[in-house]
């Protein structure tokens, strides 16, 4: 008569039973990772999207006429965002304008500040509290835009320039 150990002994066992154990394990973790961390859909209508080009380049266009010319401060500190707006004779300056600080991967953390005019070219608003990311940055009406980036918290003052 043969004694044999008992069956949890035999590593074939362990092998028949361990692959399939860690596959559901590992099912399972990226089912609750994708439940947890959804990032949206990133243009809903892409057709729809795609025909606003158009009203994007002349956004463009419009701020290249008048030479567009934006700086500004983000004062974490006091909560405000100060900009001084320069232009070629002829532009209106609006009361209000849009800064819009777009998070590069993340869309549920852009940010909207509407600057509020606080003399001839000069704007304020408030600033939200900002994490630390590189943000695109959009300032503009619906006439025109001016366009670019800032490293939040290294970059506290930048200046956005229209294209030529």
């Amino acid at each position: 008569m043969n004694k044999s150990s008992p069956f949890y002994q035999n590593p074939a066992l362990w092998l028949i039973v361990l692959v399939p154990a860690l596959a559901i394990v590992v099912g399972v973790g990226m089912l609750v990772v994708s439940i947890y961390s959804f990032d949206g859909l990133v243009v809903d209508d892409y057709y729809k999207k795609g025909k606003e080009i158009n009203v994007t380049l002349e956004r463009d266009k419009f701020a290249s006429k008048y030479a567009l010319f934006a700086e500004l401060d983000l004062d974490q500190d006091n909560a405000t965002v100060s900009m001084k707006l320069s232009a070629d004779k002829g532009f209106q300056a609006p009361d209000k304008i849009n800064l819009q600080l777009l998070h590069r991967t993340l869309s549920g953390k852009d940010l909207l500040i509407e600057l509020n005019r606080q003399s001839d070219l000069i704007y304020k608003g408030e600033m939200p509290k900002l994490s630390n990311s590189r943000w695109l940055i959009e300032l503009g009406t619906s006439e025109w835009r001016l366009t670019g980036g800032v490293v939040w918290p290294v970059e506290t003052s930048f200046e956005l320039e229209s294209q030529r």
